[in-house]
């Protein structure tokens, strides 16, 4: 493993603002012929909520704004809708996303990998069975961290004390970080241990109160051509190295803020 070993651990004071995982497949028109009822049967104990959405796909872009009043009519008329069905938890907080050519799930309140992975395979394993993709053409998870020092009480903390010198870059210099208005840094790596890549963003985003605060991003994926009972496997994979990525990415200072618990 490219990433240092660590024990696994919860947050009380979770830092999760998000957690994504998503399937792409080649596109089964079936899906957008008719309102995917049978599916919903399947999951609406956990996801009684639902919306249609639709997605606006621009086949073209205009350059210039002053392209826009031409080349309108001409854009509306190449202009696709993709549908986009959305099946949410009665709180809101998790969300199945179906359309012709991806599933996903998503939640603003992980705990869990098991809890995570146990609801997106229910749903999985119903799309095998109604729609039968023959394989996925792109595996992806993404967890969205945001350190806000004021929820941890650490608002007079420098970054430099709380995140690692390779996540902070300038950033870390004291006279640079009360003059920084914008920072981010984006890498990708090859995880060539498992046939994968992750691609690593850092950014100051505004918070609360006009506070900055860190978000750190990471995107593990492959878009290479994978047999549908390997999916979760490869989901598994990725998540053996989301906690020693995140954990590499800062200081024992900020891991005892965050209030660890040992699984």
């Amino acid at each position: 493993m490219i990433f240092p070993k660590t024990n696994r651990f919860i947050y009380l004071k979770n830092p999760l603002d998000e957690v994504i995982s998503q399937l792409r497949f080649p596109p089964i028109l079936s899906i957008e012929k008719d309102t995917p009822y049978e599916f919903q049967e399947k999951i609406r104990a956990y996801f009684p909520e639902f919306e249609e959405l639709e997605e606006i796909q621009f086949p073209v872009q205009a350059q210039n704004i002053d392209e826009v009043p031409s080349a309108l009519l001409d854009l509306a008329r190449q202009t696709r809708k993709k549908k986009n069905f959305a099946f949410l938890s009665e709180n809101r907080r998790w969300k199945i996303n179906l359309s012709r050519d991806f599933i996903s799930i998503s939640t603003l309140e992980y705990s869990r990998w098991e809890d995570f992975l146990g609801k997106f395979s229910h749903a999985v394993e119903n799309l095998l069975e109604i729609y039968n993709p023959p394989y996925y053409s792109r595996i992806g998870l993404r967890y969205r961290n945001k350190i806000d020092r004021s929820s941890l009480n650490l608002h007079d903390v420098r970054w430099e004390f709380l995140l690692k010198e390779q996540v902070l870059g300038f950033l870390g210099y004291e006279d640079f970080e009360k003059r920084t208005d914008e920072f981010q840094s984006t890498t990708v790596l090859d995880l060539h241990e498992i046939n994968s890549k992750v691609r690593i963003h850092t950014e100051l985003i505004d918070g609360k109160n006009g506070e900055k605060v860190f978000m750190i991003d990471n995107d593990f994926f492959t878009n290479e051509k994978t047999n549908t009972d390997q999916a979760l496997i490869k989901l598994n994979a990725f998540h053996k190295h989301t906690g020693p990525l995140f954990r590499m990415c800062f200081t024992e200072k900020l891991h005892e803020a965050l209030e660890p618990k040992e699984l």
